[in-house]
């Protein structure tokens, strides 16, 4: 946020075109004299650490064409704004400056803001009038003044008790599900006795195609994964079998796995035992790399990859598993095409396999509440001898350090805990007019104006109005539940700031 009040710029545009065009017109010579004998030239509110720090620095705008003066990033949730001072600065002395604030009665409260500026206005009960009238008593008008406020907790990650479905399957009640991701679709594969189908849509997309589908025999169906050029896979027991078809026919590639940790790129990332000795494989590329020691090899998270700017090739990384001496691990393990490593100076607390991991953002807010959104890994779900896992963790550091997130992140008390489910992040196009079954809530408030989007969406002040953005949803396919029966649901959650709509 910034210590001046911008004016509308298109305000100004039509005071200059006015001028310089249109001067012998009388319609165009009294909006002339509207906006210079009773423009606002700034607004913003007294400092009162009572009722928010810096409260005098937040951003209010001024739309002289419009009339409005409105703070575009909302305050935070729970900011009292019904005894606030604003300090208001005018283009030109006016002999009338009031201020109208709605009141239960149907009447209006009015404060005479040029004898009393220091008047506590209500804010809380809607939008204030202020009514404005020239030195000279020629010109007068209305503006709208809002204080805008988070009507939700921005920093939170929302399942919204709505926004959940059935788990897409031809079968009528599946008892397992994996979901992968292949090229450009999703995959979700159920089972139930000797049936099993398939469910694909594209990426960011909710219209599935399910079909049933034979698969081989034996088949494990967590070993289920895709790799980036679509071709799905699948161990049964310990054969690798590939399909190009969407997994309606598998052929045997002739390799032999003991585990399959996800892909890398085109290649599935696998893991095989040879006399005791343990190596990771890459197919169909065939390169191998040494498995270290206490290195999992069983119930890790999917692979989650990325890439650094100036990186020679990408790198995969899990969080969680058991080692070949059926030890858990809450360490994160990285591959970079050559080698493995345990790159966690900070692993998770609990040691936990299964778990789901995903890449989101999170948010730090100044003192100004100038928010700066910065990349994060969460993982969550999973479980331990005990039982599952509730708890959320997060690093910022991409698995290096692992630390509980914030009680605003965690799962709420009506979604379950999870084990053996996946996770995946996709960009969704909201409108300020989307409906469907996934709607969260209404996104009516904003998000700071330098803020970016998960995959690069870039965001500033627009110069027109925005009917659509892109925001980031989590989604997460079925899992294991407590009662170690299959959760037949895909839920879906948002962090609420980056679902507001942006600043216009």
């Amino acid at each position: 946020m910034k210590k001046f009040t911008i004016l509308s710029i298109a305000a100004v545009a039509a005071v200059s075109t006015f001028i310089s065009c249109n001067s012998s017109s009388s319609t165009d010579d009294y909006m002339y004299d509207v906006v210079s004998n009773t423009g606002v030239s700034a607004f913003k509110l007294s400092a009162n650490d009572s009722v928010l720090a810096n409260l005098d620095t937040i951003f209010f705008s001024i739309d002289l064409e419009k009339a409005e003066i409105f703070n575009a990033d909302s305050l935070p949730y729970g900011t009292p704004i019904n005894k606030l001072v604003p300090v208001i600065t005018m283009m030109d002395t006016p002999s009338k400056l009031e201020l109208k604030v709605p009141m239960d009665n149907g009447r209006d409260s009015i404060h005479n803001y040029l004898e009393n500026p220091g008047d506590t206005i209500d804010f809380s009960r809607g939008p204030v009038t202020m009514s404005v009238t020239s030195l000279d008593g020629l010109v007068s008008r209305d503006y709208i003044i809002s204080v805008l406020v988070h009507k939700e907790e921005s920093d939170s990650l929302v399942w919204s008790q709505t926004a959940r479905t059935i788990l897409p399957s031809a079968l009528s009640a599946p008892a397992r599900q994996h979901t992968a991701k292949a090229g450009s679709s999703i995959y979700c594969l159920t089972n139930a006795g000797t049936s099993w189908s398939i469910a694909t849509r594209g990426y960011v997309s909710d219209s599935w195609d399910k079909y049933m589908v034979t698969v081989p025999e034996g088949s494990d169906i967590n070993s289920f994964c895709g790799t980036d050029n679509g071709v799905l896979y699948i161990l049964a027991p310990q054969k690798l079998y590939a399909s190009t078809d969407g997994g309606r026919s598998w052929s045997d590639t002739g390799k032999s796995l003991n585990y399959i940790y996800g892909n890398y790129g085109e290649n599935v990332l696998g893991a095989v035992e040879n006399d005791g000795e343990w190596t990771s494989v890459e197919y169909p590329s065939g390169k191998t790399a040494i498995i270290p020691d206490g290195m999992p090899v069983a119930g890790t998270s999917p692979l989650l990859s990325y890439s650094f700017a100036l990186g020679e090739s990408p790198i995969s990384t899990f969080v969680g598993g058991r080692d070949s001496q059926d030890r858990m691990d809450g360490s994160s393990w990285a591959y970079d095409g050559s080698e493995w490593a345990r790159i966690s100076i900070q692993p998770i607390p609990k040691k936990l396999e299964d778990m789901i991991l995903v890449p989101y953002f999170a948010y730090n807010v100044s003192s100004a509440y100038i928010a700066t959104k910065y990349s994060i890994f969460m993982a969550f779900g999973g479980a331990d001898d005990s039982g599952n896992n509730r708890t959320v963790y997060v690093s910022s550091d991409y698995g290096r350090t692992w630390n509980e997130g914030g009680e605003l992140i965690q799962l709420p008390p009506y979604m379950p805990s999870l084990s053996q489910a996946q996770g995946f992040v996709e960009n969704i196009t909201l409108s300020s007019r989307s409906t469907s079954e996934w709607e969260l809530f209404e996104p009516s408030y904003r998000i700071p104006a330098n803020a970016e989007l998960f995959g690069g969406f870039g965001m500033s002040r627009a110069t027109r109005p925005v009917d659509t953005w892109e925001c980031p949803y989590i989604y997460i396919y079925g899992g294991v539940t407590d009662e170690h029966g299959l959760s037949p649901y895909v839920w879906r959650g948002v962090l609420n700031r980056l679902a507001f709509k942006p600043i216009i």
